[in-house]
């Protein structure tokens, strides 16, 4: 269902913007991100994406800004696991709210953000 999707990119925003490390807030904001790209899919009857890789297809699909926005979402979630410092972490926060943002043109509303 669309709502569970949304449902679970709204919890891991929620937790992207209150992590205290930079490592959760980026995996989470990624997730938040590919949560809400499925809940897209699964609304216009798209198939769901089963590896982060069709999640990132599809979000070029969707438009350049989506698509060049989430790809240097996913570049800063592979990195995470190397601790990275507070300005990957901004970035990463930024580029989820500019993404969630972006979707709600596509019909799918995580939050006010």
């Amino acid at each position: 269902m669309p709502d569970d999707f949304i449902a679970a990119a709204r919890d891991f925003s929620d937790k992207a913007r209150t992590a205290v490390t930079s490592a959760v807030a980026i995996q989470n904001a990624f997730k938040a991100v590919e949560y809400a790209l499925s809940a897209y899919a699964q609304k216009h009857g798209k198939r769901l994406p089963d590896a982060h890789y069709r999640v990132e297809n599809l979000a070029h699909r969707l438009s350049k800004s989506v698509g060049r926005k989430f790809t240097e979402l996913f570049r800063l979630y592979r990195g995470s696991y190397r601790l990275e410092d507070g300005e990957k972490k901004r970035q990463a926060l930024k580029l989820m709210n500019e993404l969630l943002l972006e979707l709600k043109k596509y019909g799918i509303e995580i939050r006010s953000v």
